[in-house]
């Protein structure tokens, strides 16, 4: 195994151990409002959004959210969107560990960290339910060290597909 490939490999575990860190701290503070009748839909309750102070009451999630996301997105909660990082990123990660496709690994990883970098914010357009019955709607309004270091991982992979990708055109020039 040459010196290169060792390098890439040690680094995308780096990535998989802070992922699987992220999974045990808060993720983000999540607000939930609810409209005053029950006969509104979720999309028509006020948000705090990002960076403002809540409305309603607030949870904390731990990272374990970015696990669960896909239940989410299946329930009709576009605001979830951002969870669609994690396959995206594991394809990514999948494509640089078979040596296969560099070019779309860094495509695929890029994709991933933008959504990532927007989860958080999707919930200030997208809906995102705050419970069971779609009546409530949750926006975060603070990110936390889960997220930091979820969203540090997939970084980390996609600086490996950069490298990965850097090196093939390299190899051809």
């Amino acid at each position: 195994m040459n010196s290169f490939r060792t390098k890439l490999l040690a680094l995308l575990l780096i990535a998989t151990v802070i992922f699987a860190l992220s999974l045990y701290f808060p993720a983000a503070t999540l607000d939930r409002t609810c409209p005053g009748s029950t006969d509104l839909p979720a999309s028509a309750s006020p948000i705090a959004g990002m960076g403002n102070p809540p409305l309603g009451e607030t949870t904390t999630d731990l990272g374990l959210f970015y696990v669960f996301g896909v239940f989410a997105l299946l329930m009709g909660s576009t605001g979830a969107i951002g969870w669609i990082a994690n396959p995206l990123i594991i394809f990514s990660a999948y494509l640089l560990l078979k040596n296969r496709k560099p070019i779309l690994a860094l495509k695929t990883s890029l994709l991933a960290l933008t959504l990532a970098a927007l989860s958080l914010y999707a919930t200030n357009w997208l809906v995102l339910y705050g419970d069971e019955g779609g009546v409530c709607r949750s926006s975060a309004v603070a990110a936390h060290l889960g997220y930091w270091l979820w969203l540090s991982s997939i970084f980390l992979v996609t600086l490996g597909a950069a490298i990965a990708t850097l090196s093939k055109v390299r190899d051809v020039a």
